[in-house]
This record gives structure tokens, sequence and C-alpha cells, in this order.
């Protein structure tokens, strides 16, 4: 499929209807450049000096990406193309780290497309938070959101891109924000937009970065729930779905008899889960989309992940570390579902510290 697109690279015309884009620039060197205004807010950071087992084992490098610098960049009368609105220059390049650098480039909508329709005009101050990683729960929390911390070095009136439809959670969070008057769902996939301000993605993603835990725990942790008791030590179900646990009834007997609470997430709203996790003192979950929430918590929280060796990804590891969580995993045997199979005694040995025995 790659040689097809580079084919088609080859041949595609000019006019931007027409695809797929021709290459990438830089947003970051034309800012440095001095060819587009802009600000860095915050330099790059190194990878973590602190162990990574669970990221070292994925193979993907993540263990050794560190974050990205925070920035903007104004485009004036700017061409945003694709399901993913990435600025493409006039020469049919698009951003290159608005479709996260060489990884995921190749495979953004903006870069790979055979054709767009007419576009539609967009008159004054724009920003947008779509991209190939703002669906779905932890994408909106780690990749999305934070790019609105830099709505403060915007014209007042910038409005936001959002993607549609919108749950209920992106919803309430940009509620939250104060922005309920200021975004826009969209679906078109061509725009020309009069001032058109790129808020670099804070990190790639999975590889998390001091300015996204500061953002969101300074603008959402206030919005834990006070009226919700919430228990100290739970284990969070995740029984029927994908990514899940065959043996759950067995795991989830263990940790009654230890006196823990079991939690179903989706019974609860987002101000609720907020105040969980921010009160929890031990935690323990399959890898999934609830451990989003452990930006949440307090520096020293314990949390056990349990990993399928079918799915492993080291994102909440990577997340853990730079809030000051204690984390560990413990790696199952797994199937080609992703579910994996809990061993009770391997589960039993790791117990003495989520207990805060050890």
């Amino acid at each position: 499929m790659e040689s097809l697109w580079v084919a088609l690279r080859f041949v595609s015309p000019r006019n931007p209807r027409f695809g797929p884009s021709h290459g990438s620039f830089m947003a970051m060197e034309l800012l440095t450049s001095g060819v587009v205004p802009g600000r860095v807010l915050e330099p790059a950071h190194p990878p973590p000096n602190r162990p990574t087992p669970l990221q070292a084992l994925t193979g993907m490098g993540q263990e050794q990406i560190g974050s990205w610098p925070v920035f903007w960049t104004r485009h004036a009368k700017a061409r945003l193309v694709g399901r993913t609105l990435i600025v493409q220059d006039a020469h049919k390049r698009i951003c290159y780290e608005a479709a996260y650098g060489s990884f995921g480039l190749r495979r953004d909508a903006a870069f790979n497309y055979v054709w767009l329709p007419r576009p539609v005009h967009l008159e004054g101050n724009w920003t947008s938070v779509i991209s190939q990683w703002s669906d779905g729960f932890y994408h909106w929390f780690m990749d999305a959101l934070p790019r609105l911390g830099l709505l403060a070095e915007l014209p007042a009136d910038t409005r936001i891109l959002v993607p549609t439809p919108l749950a209920g959670y992106q919803l309430e969070t940009l509620g939250w924000l104060g922005l309920q008057e200021r975004f826009r769902p969209t679906a078109e996939r061509h725009l020309v937009v009069e001032n058109f301000f790129f808020s670099s993605p804070p990190a790639m993603t999975g590889c998390h970065d001091p300015y996204t835990v500061r953002f969101l725990r300074e603008a959402l942790l206030c919005h834990a729930d006070p009226a919700y008791k919430s228990p100290r030590r739970f284990y969070i179900k995740r029984v029927g779905r994908p990514r899940g646990v065959n043996n759950e009834q067995q795991v989830i007997e263990f940790f009654e008899r230890h006196g823990w609470a079991i939690i179903d997430t989706e019974d609860l709203t987002i101000a609720q889960q907020i105040r969980l996790f921010k009160d929890a003192e031990a935690i323990c979950t399959i890898h999934g989309a609830a451990l989003t929430h452990l930006v949440w918590c307090a520096p020293g929280t314990r949390v056990l992940e349990l990993v399928a060796d079918t799915f492993i990804n080291g994102v909440y590891e990577g997340l853990s570390g730079r809030v000051g969580v204690r984390h560990r995993f413990l790696l199952c045997q797994g199937d080609h579902h992703f579910r994996a199979r809990v061993d009770m005694q391997a589960l039993a040995s790791e117990f003495a510290f989520l207990d805060g025995k050890e």
C-alpha cells in the first residue's frame, strides 16, 4: 500500500484537492526562522531517567522518547486538509508535528487522500484539537485537551475545531474549561481558515511530558465530585469487554476476600472517577482506558496493571512515572482477542506491594 501512495505522490498535481500531500514541513522550523509568528512555552524534555521495564518490553522504543517542545504558530489563510485537518502549505506539504512526526506521518489521513471537496471558508481566529489521536477516552485527555492549554496565548475570540460527534465526557470537560460557546464540531475534510493557530501536541502519545500532567491537574482536578465517597483500595472490573480478563471472576473474588471494593468506572460520572483516583491508595486493573485517570492520583499511589502478553503497551507506566505513582505490572498469558488470563499465584505474590507491605 505504501508503494501505491508513493506513486500517487509522484504524479499528483499541485492542486490541493487532488492528493495525496507531497511531503511535510516543520512548524517549529518556521517559528525559529521567523517565517511565522508564535512562541515556545516549554522546551523539549529528554526521556525520564528511571526504569521503564514495561515500555522496554513493547519493542516500540517508548522508553527512549522524551517530550516535544510546547509551542504555537499562526498561519494566515491556512488550508486544513483530510479527516485530521492538518495545515497544508503552498507546496502541498502538511505539518510534521501535527501528524505526530515520523511515528504518524505516513498513516495520517491528511498525508494520504485521493481527493478533497471544495473548501469551506472560516473567518476569524481558530485553533484545533482534531488529529489522528483525538478519538477515544485516553487520547482525548492525553492528546487533545492539553493543546487547549495554549488558549491563554491566543486572541480571546479564538474558536476551536473539535471532532464530531462528541461523547458526553468530551462535552463535559470542554464545559469545565469554560469553552461551551467556543468549539465547533467539524466533519469537513477541507477548510480554509482566515487565521489558524497551530497548538502543538505536547508529546508523542504514550510518552508523557510534564506539561500535560501539569495542565490536566491544574485545570480539571478541581472538578472531582466532593459528594462521592470513594474507596481507597479497589479493583476495576472489565467483564465482557474487549481486552478484558478471561478469569475475571476469580480475580474479583480474590480482591473481595481482601476487603477491596470492586468498581465499574462506567457506572460513575467523570467527576466521580476523578475523585476515585484522586483519593486512591492502591489500584489494580487490566490495561485499559480507565487508567487514564492515574493522572489524578497522589504521588505514592500504588497501581498494579494486568497486561496481556499479546497486547503490551507502556503508556500507563510512563504516565505513572510523571505523576509519581508507584507502578508495577503483571504480565499475563493473552489470547488473540488480547484478553488476559491472570495467574492467581502471581497475583497473590504481588499483593504485598498493593497492600503497602513492601
